[in-house]
């Protein structure tokens, strides 16, 4: 609770306004609705990283949920500003929850994946050497990044994949799913 009540320790010195507005996003953020870029948005007009952002809208969402759920928070000047936002949109902020629909929404969803092998076969700079680059196309629901390999990248992503692999083939992962699947008898 101590590493929640820092983070958010600077909302103190911000007007009702800019309070207010941090709210909202913090809602947006655990419905999915705030991106990288909007994120990024924020963290220029607040003057902070997008990281302490994201860590602040992550601890309001929390003490949000709480205080939805029948917790309590601690002592802080602005709780009072808070538990009205929360009153204001419990609805919203229950059915969202219920729907479990709360989520980080920074992560992407896996779409695609391509890739292709390159090869400068030629230069006119004598101190470039060629090496052979993959070329990583990897397209997600928020868009499409590429990425450039060369070989002990490649041999570092072929093993982490590997090992994921694994854990989705593992005993417990097997026993997870089982005991995950619906009933029959429901």
């Amino acid at each position: 609770m101590d590493e929640l009540l820092d983070t958010v320790d600077w909302l103190q010195d911000v007007s009702e306004a800019v309070l207010t507005s941090l709210f909202e996003y913090s809602l947006g953020f655990l419905q999915g609705k705030v991106d990288k870029k909007t994120l990024g948005q924020l963290a220029d007009s607040l003057e902070k990283t997008p990281e302490s952002t994201e860590r602040v809208l992550e601890a309001l969402g929390f003490m949000i949920t709480s205080i939805c759920t029948g917790r309590t928070i601690p002592d802080i000047p602005w709780a009072p500003a808070l538990q009205s936002f929360v009153k204001e949109n419990q609805g919203e902020i229950k059915l969202s929850y219920s729907l479990n629909s709360l989520h980080n929404p920074l992560q992407s969803t896996f779409k695609d994946f391509d890739w292709r092998f390159e090869v400068q076969t030629s230069s006119r700079a004598v101190e470039d050497v060629t090496v052979p680059k993959i070329i990583l196309q990897i397209t997600t629901d928020n868009g499409q990044e590429v990425l450039e390999c060369d070989y002990a990248n490649m041999k570092n992503l072929y093993t982490q994949l590997r090992q994921a692999l694994k854990t989705f083939e593992s005993v417990r992962a097997k026993k997870t799913e089982k005991f995950l699947k619906p009933s029959k008898n429901l």
